[in-house]
């Protein structure tokens, strides 16, 4: 794995052109498209307008180490136990994000580019509404932007909030797809992570939230095929030198499985395993501490009547429980 900087416009063939990253060889213009999509050929070289960096920078030396840690640790189960999802955790699939805050443009000087598209995640990780206190889902309908859509809950008629577990299933030996799958990857984690970083912004007492000082581990991505899987570690960080009016969010390659080799399939299952423990443990009770504070900050004040549509009702889909790899694991017996 390389932590070198690369120029990815010119690694994908794309010219900046009238203020948009056009592909040489589409004949498609940009009044033809309402948004960029992961499939389309200049999404990889737009992202950087979006401050989303693929495999460009460097983790801190904290962030990575927590990475490696809560991939390498030993699994608290049996290897051969199938993987159920705990209850407090809850999965979509192939659901478009239709409720959540899309990322900005890093610059008005770029207003003329399409916006990314709506995040969709082959398979989606998160919390189910039996997490949440009353309290703490009052906090949660706040957690909005102008125009009431949601940093906590991407979409409008599934149980889950605060997503931090992404799959994506592609086509075999397809290295074009693997490429659409990082995009997808990289959009919806740079999504969630924006919700985590509004979330401590507003948790925070004033003056608090300084700039360069929040930086941290949000978000997992794995994009698999038959014969390989690919983990991703994404984190966010606020810099001073954005004086925290963005978010630079980012994410690179933690390892990759042939999964035809049984100690490599243990050593993703392992690390799978752990990232789900990790997601119902370290990272919800920091979630939850934040939430209350923010509540405590918000004190008695009644919900806007406008805010009704996001209120915890019975009837939100929740797939439950199931093993969410049960047609791999099954290899491992072999």
């Amino acid at each position: 794995m390389s932590w070198q900087k690369a120029d990815v416009n010119a690694m994908l063939g794309l010219k900046y052109e009238g203020g948009s990253l056009m592909d040489p060889d589409s004949n498609a213009s940009k009044s033809e498209r309402s948004s960029i999509d992961p499939s389309d050929l200049d999404f990889r070289g737009s992202l950087t307008f979006y401050n989303i960096y693929m495999n460009v920078s460097k983790p801190p030396d904290e962030i990575a180490l927590r990475a490696f840690e809560i991939m390498g640790s030993p699994p608290e189960v049996d290897e051969f136990t199938p993987m159920v999802l705990p209850g407090i955790l809850t999965s979509i699939k192939a659901q478009r994000w239709t409720l959540c805050v899309p990322i900005r443009l890093s610059s008005s000087t770029f207003s003329n580019l399409l916006p990314l598209s709506e995040p969709r995640c082959g398979q989606l990780i998160g919390y189910s509404n039996r997490v949440f206190t009353p309290d703490q889902h009052e906090a949660i309908n706040r957690l909005t932007d102008e125009y009431k859509q949601s940093y906590a809950k991407p979409c409008r008629d599934h149980g889950l909030w605060f997503p931090f577990f992404g799959i994506e299933f592609v086509a075999p030996a397809n290295s074009r797809e693997f490429s659409i799958a990082e995009n997808k990857a990289a959009n919806a984690g740079a999504v969630a992570g924006h919700g985590l970083v509004e979330l401590a912004r507003r948790a925070s007492e004033s003056g608090d939230f300084k700039h360069g000082k929040y930086k941290e581990l949000q978000f997992f991505s794995l994009s698999m095929s038959d014969r390989v899987a690919i983990l991703y570690m994404h984190w966010g960080e606020v810099p001073d030198e954005y004086l925290g009016k963005f978010v630079l969010s980012n994410v690179v390659e933690l390892s990759d499985y042939s999964l035809a080799n049984l100690e490599d399939l243990r050593a993703l299952r392992r690390a799978v395993m752990n990232i789900l423990n990790w997601g119902e443990g370290e990272r919800l009770d920091l979630i939850r501490r934040r939430l209350d504070k923010y509540k405590e900050k918000l004190g008695q004040t009644e919900l806007d009547e406008n805010l009704s549509d996001y209120e915890l009702v019975p009837g939100l889909k929740d797939e439950g429980d199931h093993d969410i790899f049960d047609a791999l694991w099954p290899k491992l017996e072999g």
